[in-house]
């Protein structure tokens, strides 16, 4: 049993080798599907003006009153002093540590631009190619480390140490992420339906939809949140009030739209509603399988998950402005239209278009997520049964995005990219504020963030310094993070989510565009064929039931909904942009390759070592213990006197066949050593007989008895006695 415990481990040796790196290929769908990089100089758009630094050249010419210009040339470049200043300092900071001018667009093609005096520019080409949110991991693709746990992405030009260890290595470097932070706010009114399986369909269909308040609207606080409260910002930002500002204002407006309230929101005294149902809805407004704008339209989905920037779309005939109100539609009294619901959610966003880009300009994502519908009859929620009865739950949610630097636990044993595993994803720790990042924001104080989104990235560590002559143009901040500027556009929540920057011709930042474009899709999730779907992956689990049913397990509760958004972000944010930047030289910029080199990195080897497991060891350790007790007691009794090698050959001696009769006979040599009993005792002759044990002397000694005395029957019995004791004697003798 005890060679049981043994068994081999692979672990760090202990020492740590420098070594240089070599570029990776990635053999997984992300690989195959991210093309080669390519080496064109990132330009910059200002809509019909010059960004700052740059110029614009234009053949003007006056035609009465108006000024009429032609040959427009704008320079779409980068100043060298911002590029440096992000670039360099993200360097300085930590080598693996990128910049907003180490992501590229996943996807791209090269487009024309009519005004740049270069002619083209890259423009992005977005195109699913996988999706990872269904295996709750951390990933490693093609130029990025996502995180499908908590939601958010790093990036990294993946690169492992150039020697082959037969037994892996290990490493940590520090990758900045970009990770979205989403809080949810339950609207406590739910929409309840029953499916019915009419003759002649193949599908159940939604019926008897009804909107539930289950204390959303009667249990409304008679307080208005102000959004005012919790500006857009770095240290004052709190977007779960600001999900609470949208959930109540909501609220609110679909109260006053089925007249249980009136119109101020500042003075709430009356409350009409009651618990329970709100409205039903007609059949025929709802569930149509087909695209459809008109606006009386509102779609509730049994096998799918969506979500939607437009508050207040599941009211009917709501009007596009209270004067458009039409007056022979029965309900709204107060004209609660559209233009209310889009202030709700440009007062949750709390960036407008006209805005100042600074660091305060917050990107802030706001919408309704609309849960997986789970059944209120006990039945499975996977299981669409005819006549069943089913609710959806409503959340009110709201999104930051944070720039953060973690330490990463590299583990790699393999020949490519599957090899290359993370083992531990955490936060960097900083042990003083000297050691905190310094990130920057760049600050442009007379343009609109409609026309153009700040630089932002780490320009240093906390005690790093802005050149002269960018003080004025940028703002700094020493902190573990920085909320990402930028605006969710609430005016174009229909378009398609990247034909904002398809159309923003000549710009080609994808480190500023990408997370403020991904949020859109993360807000308006839409099965395929309905109105808002974008063409991309289908996140609302509609053609994927594993998606679905784990939509379902996050649906519960407003904290778990939450993760729904991230993890949506996190994918089409992965599918989105590639991270360039890693410990090999990609001066070129080319995706394939083997070159290796450029800095040494502390690495630790793994080596292969055999153990042992303990408890298969107590047999062993209870026979040593026997064992060590007995030669403890050997050794006390032999300092004693009580025992020894001489008294062990002694003890041995009379143990002997001979020794043992001798003793018997000749009780005198039983002290006699060997030497001395052999020359003595054993000479001497026996004989041995079932009846006992003579000698010689014993038979003439009995033989002489025999004579003298006795009947005649004891002389007949000894003679036969003697003759046998004679016979043996005769017999030892002969041999």
């Amino acid at each position: 049993m005890t060679p049981l415990g043994l068994y081999d481990v692979v672990e760090p040796l202990g020492s740590v080798n420098l070594e240089q790196f070599r570029f990776i290929n990635d053999t997984s769908a992300f690989g195959y599907g991210t093309p080669p990089r390519s080496a064109a100089p990132f330009t910059r758009s200002c809509g019909n003006a010059a960004c700052p630094g740059l110029t614009m050249n234009q053949t003007c010419t006056q035609k009465g009153l108006a000024q009429v210009c032609n040959n427009t040339i704008i320079d779409r470049s980068i100043p060298s002093p911002l590029v440096n200043l992000f670039r360099d300092g993200a360097k300085q900071f930590a080598k693996p540590v990128s910049s907003v001018f180490d992501i590229q667009w996943r996807a791209y093609l090269n487009a024309t631009d009519s005004f740049s005096p270069v002619g083209w520019y890259i423009k992005s080409a977005y195109r699913q190619i996988s999706m990872l949110i269904p295996e709750s991991k951390v990933h490693v693709v093609e130029g990025l480390i996502v995180d499908t746990e908590a939601g958010g992405i790093g990036f990294r030009r993946h690169s492992v140490p150039g020697p082959l260890h037969e037994y892996g290595s290990e490493w940590t470097e520090d990758i900045l992420f970009i990770e979205p932070e989403t809080k949810c706010v339950d609207m406590n009114v739910t929409f309840d339906f029953t499916l019915r399986l009419d003759d002649g369909s193949a599908q159940p269909q939604v019926k008897s939809l009804a909107l539930i308040d289950h204390g959303g609207f009667s249990n409304l606080s008679r307080t208005m949140p102000s959004p005012g409260i919790y500006p857009n910002g770095q240290s004052e930002l709190d977007i779960r009030e600001k999900a609470y500002y949208a959930a109540w204002m909501s609220n609110f407006l679909t109260m006053a739209f089925f007249n249980l309230t009136d119109r101020n929101p500042k003075n709430f005294t009356r409350n009409d509603a009651k618990l329970g149902l709100i409205s039903q809805t007609n059949s025929t407004q709802v569930n149509q399988t087909s695209a459809d704008d008109r606006s009386n339209i509102f779609a509730i989905e049994y096998q799918s998950l969506r979500s939607s920037s437009t508050f207040g779309e599941y009211l009917a005939d709501l009007p596009a402005t209270p004067s458009e109100r039409n007056k022979t539609v029965k309900g709204n009294p107060f004209a609660v239209s559209k233009r209310d619901f889009y202030s709700v959610a440009l007062s949750c966003t709390g960036v407008t278009p006209n805005d100042l880009p600074n660091m305060n300009s917050t990107l802030v994502g706001c919408g309704l997520l609309y849960g997986a519908a789970r059944r209120t009859d006990n039945g499975s929620n996977l299981i669409p049964d005819p006549d069943s009865k089913w609710t959806i739950p409503i959340y009110s949610c709201a999104s930051a995005f944070r720039a953060v630097v973690k330490t990463v636990r590299f583990r790699y044993n393999g020949t490519n990219l599957d090899g290359l595993q993370v083992t531990q994803l955490k936060p960097k720790s900083y042990a003083n504020a000297a050691s905190l990042p310094q990130w920057a924001v760049e600050n442009i104080g007379d343009m609109a963030i409609n026309d153009i989104q700040p630089l932002w990235g780490i320009i240093g560590t906390g005690n790093a310094s802005v050149p002269d002559d960018l003080k004025s143009n940028v703002s700094t901040l020493t902190h573990e993070s920085l909320f990402l500027p930028g605006m969710s556009n609430v005016y174009s929540l229909t378009e398609n989510s990247f034909s904002q920057s398809a159309t923003k011709i000549g710009q080609y930042l994808p480190g500023i565009n990408f997370y403020t474009q991904a949020v859109f899709n993360a807000y308006n999730i839409a099965r395929p064929g309905r109105t808002g779907y974008s063409g991309f992956g289908d996140y609302s689990g509609r053609t994927a039931l594993a998606l679905y049913r784990k939509w379902m397990e996050l649906s519960t509760s407003a904290s778990s909904a939450a993760n729904i958004i991230n993890l949506v972000w996190t994918d089409v944010a992965a599918n989105t942009v590639v991270g360039t930047k890693g410990w090999v030289s990609d001066d070129a910029l080319q995706k394939r390759g083997t070159e290796s080199g450029g800095d040494r990195v502390p690495v630790i080897v793994y080596h292969k070592r055999v153990q042992y497991k303990i408890p298969f060891a107590i047999p062993a350790f209870i026979v040593i213990a026997v064992m060590v007790a007995l030669f403890a007691s050997t050794v006390s009794l032999s300092i004693m006197g009580k025992t020894g090698t001489g008294k062990l050959r002694r003890f041995l001696d009379t143990m002997s066949t001979g020794r043992t009769i001798g003793i018997f006979l000749w009780p005198e040599s039983t002290d006699l050593r060997t030497d001395a009993w052999v020359k003595t005792v054993g000479k001497r002759k026996v004989a041995a007989s079932r009846e006992g044990v003579f000698t010689p002397d014993d038979f003439s000694s009995e033989r002489e008895q025999n004579g003298s005395d006795g009947s005649r029957d004891q002389r007949s019995t000894e003679k036969s006695t003697i003759a046998v004791q004679q016979g043996l004697l005769d017999k030892t003798a002969r041999d």
